[in-house]
């Protein structure tokens, strides 16, 4: 069994949060989804504030980060060229996902290991989770027609605390 995984860190700015939303649930065109027939599994959206959107949850949480900085004097004048935002796309091998979501609630269970990845994260590293978008519906066909299945999750942060200046 292959026991692959990779994590591509993508940083964006507070004003890209709306497009971020969008394409982890689903609203916007998105061209290399796999055909309804072959998608044998579901996506699954958690998020850290259940009551919010991401727009909503990223908003109340980077107000408050903001707010705590000014608080506790941590504060860094902002850059008009700063980033926010965190999304984490980390991916099994198709042979090690697809081995989760065959067992009984396997995207539940794909969905916690990710949850666990991500306390590790904020633990290790200061981040602030906000969601986890599990995607399954995404890959392409290789050139016997065979699915070829992109299974990842979209792990949606905000930066750590700026340290003391």
């Amino acid at each position: 069994m292959r026991k692959f995984i990779s994590v591509n860190a993508k940083y964006y700015k507070a004003s890209q949060i709306t497009k971020i939303n969008n394409h982890n649930t689903r609203t916007s065109n998105i061209d290399y989804l796999l055909k309804d027939n072959d998608c044998n599994y579901k996506n699954l959206n958690y998020s850290i504030n259940p009551r919010n959107t991401l727009v909503e949850n990223f908003t109340e949480q980077f107000d408050n980060k903001c707010k705590d900085q000014i608080a506790n004097k941590f504060f860094k004048p902002k850059t008009a060229n700063e980033n926010e935002i965190i999304d984490m796309v980390v991916a099994l091998s198709q042979e090690q996902a697809i081995n989760y979501l065959n067992k009984p609630n396997g995207e539940q269970l794909l969905l916690d290991g990710y949850k666990e990845f991500l306390s590790q994260i904020e633990k290790e590293y200061g981040f602030k989770g906000l969601e986890i978008n599990l995607h399954t519906d995404e890959g392409h066909y290789d050139s016997n027609g065979i699915v070829q299945y992109n299974i990842h999750a979209h792990i949606i942060c905000i930066q750590p605390e700026y340290s003391e200046a």
